[in-house]
């Protein structure tokens, strides 16, 4: 039972996320790490006279962490 309450909040042993270990790692700090890589997101294209570059503000692209 204590195994499953600790589990509710933490991530498995052998999780990976987007390439990282997480394993044994709170959920909500994950969350935030995630979450906060956002602020320096940006996407840049270019082609056929396009140069555009577009930050993760403007696309509206957010993180849930309680998701």
């Amino acid at each position: 039972m204590g195994g499953a309450l600790y589990f509710q909040t933490t991530f498995l042993p052998g999780t990976t996320l987007d390439g990282e270990d997480v394993s044994l790692r709170p959920t909500s700090e994950v969350a935030q790490e995630k979450s906060s890589s956002l602020d320096d997101y940006q996407i840049h294209v270019t082609g056929k006279g396009l140069d555009l570059t577009v930050t993760a503000e403007q696309m509206g692209l957010t993180c849930d962490g309680d998701a």
